[in-house]
């Protein structure tokens, strides 16, 4: 019972997060864990065999593409996220069984809580929000501009509460005026929910602007990228998308991450060679690239430079001033964990980059138009990217104004043609329609893609195509609701924290586990 049961729903799971168009199986997946709760009290140890049964299918289906940078890593993200999935278990059967008249609550706010924290700290991933499963749903994710993905995770829940507590009654003929009592319930509940979608849909506020913003797919493989005797064939791949988009009245071309593969701010050649792209193709370019800076506290050290993985704003006639450096950096992928209090870390390899973490965002202007960026992994985090799109104080404009959009670039082509950046790419809806503003997006070599505020996808290149793509700009005035209210999952964190302590002090001396 505690082994076969999470195993169904890990595989449930997986496959409403899957590419396969199955996000309708996010309905059913807590209904196995709630019949195992239901059926006995688990022991410490069974819980710990039922966490690593719930993550032995869902880690490996859903991260598999992981394999393709570090082979080992698939097995530490296992055993990392059974030791969630344990607390996870833990947390809701100390509720469900001390508190029944409150279980449900004590299953639904223990997964959002769980979801929410993997924002924060240094092993921070938040790819767990189970509203990703509707990813395909466009009239259903719209609710994101009023709760955001907890608002999403919290509506699948009520669904599978729902569903479980008829099938809990049974299914004789006895029960048919319940089962009719579930679809009424089902029915107003997905009324209500497609109601608020096709409003949001048809009266949502656009206005489209026809701002020359192109974003360049250059599709470089990850074993020719740093490969210096690449480096002019590659520069052939930039010049001719370039001469492309300017063929087209391009007024900023957008390169993914780390398309310059040198330290263009520190190498006079690659400044000149900037400065001739700029001059040519008379656009801006967006682009990624490493950054070094002297660092006077490592002075003596092997090597006194600090690296960040950084982007910036190119414009004709001008060298890039304010970079951006990456914020958030993939755990063990770009840094590891925890080395500022364990300097001892500093001396393990494991093939990562260790960038130093920005601690700014950056806002540019290219044209008329305000936007902020992001790098890779940042398109995950919904409250970085509500301080992206918030408003700004512009001296040219008086008073206070969202930005006009975001950019987002990325590299994928450590995971190959694995649905890996598809599960990537598709935050990218998410983060539109949650701050209501059209995010462009650049990805190496795929999934290159433009979305609107509405979370339309307007254009997009496919794995590995080597080109182009623009859509119109349309921006939208309306600040959302979970712009104003985005930190309120931590009361939710905080109710199930008071929940446990409740139920743990209601169970002293009664139940043992």
């Amino acid at each position: 019972m505690y082994i076969w049961l999470p195993l169904i729903a890990g595989l449930l799971y997986a496959l409403s997060r899957l590419p396969l168009h199955s996000g309708w199986i996010s309905f059913l997946v807590f209904l196995p864990l709630m019949f195992m709760f239901d059926r006995q009290v688990l022991k410490w140890w069974q819980l710990i065999v039922s966490a690593l049964a719930f993550s032995a299918l869902s880690t490996p289906l859903l991260y598999s593409w992981v394999t393709l940078v570090t082979p080992f890593g698939l097995f530490g993200m296992f055993l990392l996220f059974s030791w969630y999935y344990f607390w996870v278990f833990y947390v809701v059967q100390r509720i469900w069984h001390s508190v029944p008249k409150l279980k449900f609550w004590g299953l639904g706010l223990a997964w959002i809580a769980f979801e929410y924290i993997q924002n924060f700290g240094e092993l921070r991933f938040p790819w767990f929000y189970i509203g990703y499963s509707l990813a395909d749903y466009l009239p259903l994710i719209q609710l994101t501009d009023l709760l955001g993905m907890t608002g999403l995770s919290a509506m699948i829940m009520l669904v599978n509460v729902i569903v479980y507590q008829q099938l809990q009654r049974g299914l004789s003929a006895i029960q048919r005026s319940g089962m009719i009592r579930m679809a009424g319930y089902l029915i107003l509940i997905f009324g209500l929910w497609m109601r608020y979608g096709f409003y949001s849909l048809s009266t949502l506020r656009l206005v489209r602007h026809d701002a020359g913003i192109f974003v360049m797919q250059p599709s470089i493989k990850q074993s020719d990228k740093w490969e210096r005797e690449e480096f002019l064939r590659i520069l052939d791949v930039y010049r001719d998308l370039c001469i492309d988009a300017k063929l087209k009245d391009a007024k900023l071309l957008i390169f993914p991450e780390a398309a310059i593969p040198e330290h263009i701010m520190l190498v006079d050649p690659e400044q000149q060679l900037m400065n001739r792209f700029l001059s040519a193709f008379n656009f801006d370019i967006f682009t990624g690239f490493p950054h070094a800076e002297l660092d006077p506290a490592r002075k003596g050290m092997p090597d006194p430079y600090k690296y960040y993985n950084a982007a910036a704003l190119f414009t004709p006639g001008k060298l890039a001033e304010d970079l951006y450096y990456k914020n958030i950096l993939v755990p063990v992928g770009e840094r590891i964990p925890w080395m500022q209090y364990f300097p001892i870390l500093w001396k393990l390899q494991l093939g990562q980059a260790n960038w130093e973490y920005g601690t700014e965002l950056r806002y540019y202007r290219s044209g008329d138009y305000m936007f902020s960026p992001s790098i890779c992994y940042e398109i995950a985090f919904p409250d970085l990217k509500h301080q992206m799109a918030a408003a700004y104080a512009d001296v040219s404009r008086p008073g206070l104004r969202k930005m006009d959009y975001l950019v987002n670039i990325t590299n994928d082509a450590w995971f190959g043609t694995s649905y890996g950046p598809w599960m990537h790419a598709i935050m990218t809806k998410f983060r539109a329609v949650e701050n209501r503003i059209q995010i462009y997006r650049s990805a190496n070599t795929g999934i290159s893609m433009i979305v609107s505020p509405a979370g339309e996808v307007l254009a997009e290149a496919g794995l590995f195509e080597a080109r182009n793509i623009s859509a119109p700009l349309y921006t939208c005035k309306r600040i959302p609701l979970i712009r104003h209210i985005y930190l309120y999952p931590m009361i939710l964190v905080f109710l199930t924290f008071v929940l446990f302590i409740y139920a743990t002090i209601r169970q002293s001396g009664r139940i043992k586990t």
